[in-house]
């Protein structure tokens, strides 16, 4: 009889460890899953505007103010210019929660505009812009853009207006250009739509003998209006 109570004791010690074991396994794999569902509800889903590499393309509209002068000439000329732009570079936008509404743009752009007396403009260089989202979620996003372009530009006047420029500076002229850009944003994950205006600030200023006399021709490209569409991979 005592071996048989010694037996009897040990099964019941044994299924009740069986039965705290599987209560333990049960418990452990439900907070698992709890705290899985949690993570997963805690995941912020992919916004619409997100870290990414751009290329794009747009139109452009700009007005130049020139001027000819001599001791004996004074001539100014008004002209509007229909173009081109593109933009190739980078995106990151911030997915710290105190700063998720803000981003940076970087990149390389070329413009080319062309005006109605056959002058046209390059400018080409480096663009740097701050962004800053008034609304982005899974599907589309809403902001704004402010930023500042490091570049060249060129200068090609036309004979058929400039008449005594072209002929006398009518050859190309490049200089340093520095813009400031502001500009809206919107767009819906890989599309995105921006427009604003570029203020160039430095005035290409050039001085010549011209049958003896100093001649001094300006070039001043007023604030251009851009529209750009953005392919965001």
């Amino acid at each position: 009889m005592g071996q048989d109570n010694i037996r009897n004791w040990v099964m019941n010690e044994t299924n009740k460890t069986m039965v705290k074991i599987l209560m333990g396994m049960a418990l452990l794999s439900s907070l698992q899953a709890t705290e899985a569902e949690l993570d997963e509800k805690s995941k912020k889903p992919k916004l619409a505007d997100r870290n990414t590499f751009y290329l794009g393309v747009g139109y452009q509209l700009s007005a130049i103010n020139t001027s000819f002068s001599t001791e004996s000439v004074d001539k100014s000329y008004f002209m509007t210019g229909n173009g081109f732009g593109v933009v190739l570079g980078g995106k990151f936008v911030a997915k710290t929660q105190a700063v998720e509404h803000v981003g940076f743009r970087y990149g390389l752009f070329y413009d080319q505009t062309f005006s109605s007396h056959k002058s046209y403009i390059s400018t080409y260089g480096l663009e740097f812009s701050g962004l800053w989202d008034a609304f982005n979620s899974q599907k589309m996003f809403l902001g704004l853009e402010f930023g500042v372009g490091i570049a060249g530009a060129t200068y090609m006047p036309g004979g058929a207006m400039h008449g005594i420029i072209a002929q006398n500076l009518g050859k190309e002229n490049s200089l340093f250009q520095l813009l400031v850009k502001v500009g809206f944003r919107f767009g819906f994950f890989h599309n995105e739509i921006t427009f604003g205006l570029k203020f160039p600030f430095i005035p290409n200023k050039r001085t010549e003998i011209v049958d003896g006399l100093s001649a001094t021709t300006l070039w001043h490209r007023l604030p251009v209006a851009y529209f750009n569409y953005i392919y965001n991979f």
